[in-house]
């Protein structure tokens, strides 16, 4: 089976410093360095390593980064994908860590995939069994493809970050999967009683603490205990494994499994 990755890529700057900023506090950093990167990329590049059949869609500007990253891609053997924004920079974004490997990132978007893009988007899906979106693209378009998806019986799994009022995108989704900020804000406190009742599951990422799957009920899944090094990526790397695996007709809870396990392995190595 082959799964449809779409989302974003460019140029990710990376900082380590001890502490964050309070504010108005100009701080230092340690080291500085640069490589492709985007939450889409990142998923897409997470199935590709573990060999699983994937292709990736983007969009990028007319630029300097754009060459950088069409040579990357084609360096890491990725399939995909690439529409040219001229409108629009290519993204970009910094991730700043700090000495207990938290990280604080900002993202600019950059160039945007376009209503133009959606018939070329659509033969990519046709030929997919999983699409695995983000919402780092225009809302519309991630709402077009969900729709398309939905109306081929594609199983749609939608990772919600940067969080933002997905309640249309959500009736065309099967599997969720935000972290603990991104659930309260979407559903609220009370968030687990309110998913009992939902079409689609939920898998919600909480970092050192279990692992949640609300369908019809709740299911717990610990968290491997790991000295934590660099937290970026991690979400990134569960969304990917989550999808090779169930690429694999691998069961959903066997999937999670091996998506903490990854993102485990991801936050004990320096990003």
């Amino acid at each position: 089976m082959k799964a449809l990755v779409v989302g974003i890529v460019g140029e990710s700057v990376f900082m380590k410093c001890d502490h964050f900023h309070q504010e108005g506090e100009t701080i230092r950093v340690d080291n500085i360095y640069k490589e492709i990167g985007g939450k889409g990329f990142n998923q897409a590049l997470t199935i590709h390593s573990l060999g699983g059949d994937v292709t990736f869609v983007c969009s990028l500007g007319s630029d300097s980064i754009k060459n950088n990253t069409v040579d990357e891609m084609n360096k890491l053997g990725i399939n995909y994908k690439c529409f040219i924004d001229p409108k629009h920079g290519s993204p970009y974004a910094t991730i700043l860590t700090n000495k207990c490997g938290d990280n604080r990132v900002s993202v600019y978007s950059g160039s945007k995939l376009k209503q133009d893009d959606l018939n070329e988007i659509y033969q990519e899906i046709d030929k997919a069994e999983y699409i695995l979106l983000q919402l780092e693209i225009p809302y519309e378009i991630n709402l077009s493809i969900a729709k398309y998806a939905k109306a081929k019986n594609k199983i749609v799994v939608l990772n919600p970050a940067p969080v933002m009022d997905i309640a249309e995108l959500l009736d065309y989704v099967d599997i969720i999967t935000p972290n603990e900020i991104e659930v309260v804000t979407l559903f609220g406190e009370n968030y687990q009683d309110i998913l009992l009742n939902k079409p689609f599951k939920t898998i919600v990422t909480r970092g050192s603490k279990s692992t949640l799957l609300i369908d019809n009920l709740i299911k717990e899944f610990e968290t491997e205990k790991v000295d934590v090094v660099d937290t970026t990526g991690a979400g990134d790397a569960f969304n990917g494994a989550l999808v090779y695996k169930l690429l694999q007709n691998e069961l959903l809870e066997d999937a999670i499994k091996f998506g903490q396990s990854c993102a485990s392995k991801t936050v004990t190595a320096p990003s």
